[in-house]
């Protein structure tokens, strides 16, 4: 399946295809005067879309941020609403379509009350609507009825290091204490561009990781939580983390791959080598598949021989393993070379980088959201919703813990271990041994703590160049020895 040939086909290139999502109801957003929010309207109002791609979109105006606008026209009759990114929208024609006859003139007693309610909402309470501790708005009381619970977290950092399954079990245990409806992570992680296997050289820690984000949140909560992934950066290991929940979201530079080299990291005996390879694939498939996304996906990011195109059938995208063959079809992959810099920006056609773009086109991807403002109102929580728990507390905690643990392995190896010279009198060597001895029985308790041990695994000690356990148990067997061997 894997071992399609280069191809020199002319690609096809399919353009005006806007994803539709049609909503039960139809939020607006109110704005905060405590933060320089992006206005929000909600008119719902006539008018035309002149979108970039040719396209003229005839309908009203239902709500509209900074970023994006909602928008209800028909579709073969039938009312359908859209969100589309403004990047993505030459103009706004307002006032161009008829609009309904205005109302009846009001009774005088209408009038009133009119009055009495206009008064009642240029009342300071009014003016200055309630912020919740993230800063954005409309904010709930934690105790209102049917309060929206949103549990929001930032894993940022070096995937297996600051972002590993103990913290995502903190924060998700944080998370059902606080009762929480919905849990946002929005993921940026750190990454190395320069390693090309790192991706799939952390499958490993990713299979580890990934439960913690979906089995066991399943089964640990008795009413389990909304989980959406907001991606900025997941890059390497860290690009399988959204792929493996529900529904993701993107920024408008977010970038979801990195996992290229896969048939590059293995070389030798051909089936071995696919047999190998097989393997790797199947395991991150599986979670992939559980977070409702087609294998092929994976295939083309991992893989440089691979080719992948795709069509819409419908609302829905139908995948194909060669060459587009019509106008209606699109490739994503072509078996090309590809720069590095191509790679990081998720521009190449070798390996599949899904930018906000493709994220959207091949329906990974909900929405494009560059602020959690825009986020919560794609996801329709901008009405009746409380921010609950510390989950940047957890993660500060966290990053500290692995940042002190590093400098003090540090100097146990290299000042106390190292720089302790074992010379002098027969008292004098014995206290040095004894503090060489001392130092290195330090290393291992600190790197036998379970929690500590899934960051400071032997890649993470090899970049410190700190050795592993063994040997620092021959160390300390050595050290007796010599001790022992030692006379007055």
């Amino acid at each position: 399946m894997l071992n399609h040939s280069r191809s020199s086909i002319s690609r096809f290139l399919l353009a005006g295809i806007a994803a539709t999502a049609i909503f039960a109801s139809l939020p607006t957003l109110a704005a905060d005067p405590t933060t320089a929010k992006p206005e929000v309207k909600a008119a719902s109002s006539a008018a035309k879309l002149k979108l970039k791609d040719g396209r003229v979109i005839v309908g009203e105006i239902i709500a509209q941020t900074k970023d994006v606008i909602r928008f209800k026209s028909k579709v073969s009759g039938i009312d359908v609403t859209t969100d589309y990114m403004m990047t993505d929208v030459e103009e706004v024609i307002k006032g161009e379509v008829s609009t309904p006859a205005p109302a009846a003139d009001k009774t005088e007693a209408d009038k009133t009350a009119a009055k009495s309610d206009e008064s009642k909402d240029k009342s300071p309470a009014a003016a200055a609507p309630a912020t919740d501790p993230a800063g954005t708005t409309p904010a709930v009381s934690a105790d209102t009825p049917g309060a929206h619970r949103v549990y929001f977290a930032e894993l940022k950092g070096k995937f297996g290091r600051n972002v590993t399954q103990t913290v995502i079990r903190k924060l998700t245990a944080e998370a059902k204490k606080e009762n929480a409806d919905t849990i946002i992570f929005s993921l940026d992680g750190a990454w190395d561009p320069q390693s090309p296997f790192q991706g799939w050289s952390e499958l490993l820690r990713y299979e580890e990781i990934a439960p913690a984000m979906t089995d066991e949140i399943e089964r640990d909560f008795a009413n389990p939580p909304r989980v959406v992934t907001w991606v900025h950066r997941a890059m390497g290991g860290a690009s399988l983390i959204p792929l493996c929940t529900k529904e993701i979201y993107m920024t408008d530079t977010g970038v979801i791959g990195g996992m290229f080299g896969l048939d590059l990291m293995m070389q030798g005996n051909r089936t071995v080598v696919e047999k190998q390879r097989s393997l790797r694939l199947q395991h991150a498939a599986g979670w992939v598949i559980k977070g409702g996304y087609d294998r092929k996906i994976l295939y083309a990011m991992g893989v440089v021989e691979y080719i992948l195109s795709y069509r819409y059938v419908g609302d829905q995208v139908e995948f194909f393993e060669r060459m587009p063959e019509g106008p209606n079809e699109v490739l994503l992959t072509d078996a090309g070379p590809d720069t590095m810099q191509d790679l990081v920006r998720g521009k190449g056609k070798a390996y599949l980088n899904i930018n906000a773009k493709i994220g959207k086109d091949i329906k990974v991807s909900k929405g494009t959201a560059n602020t959690k403002e825009d986020l919560f109102f794609l996801m329709g929580l901008d009405r009746n919703r409380v921010d609950v728990g510390n989950a940047k507390k957890i993660c500060d905690q966290w990053d500290r813990r692995i940042a002190n643990t590093e400098k003090e392995l540090l100097k146990l190896w290299r000042e106390d271990y190292n720089e302790t010279r074992v010379q002098g009198t027969y008292e004098q060597r014995l206290a040095a041994r004894g503090k060489q001895k001392r130092a290195l029985r330090e290393m291992l308790e600190k790197l036998g703590n379970k929690e500590l041990k899934e960051v400071f695994d032997d890649n993470y000690r090899n970049e410190l160049r700190l050795p592993g356990d063994s040997d620092l148990q021959s160390l300390i067997d050595r050290i007796d020895i010599e001790q022992q061997m030692d006379k007055k």
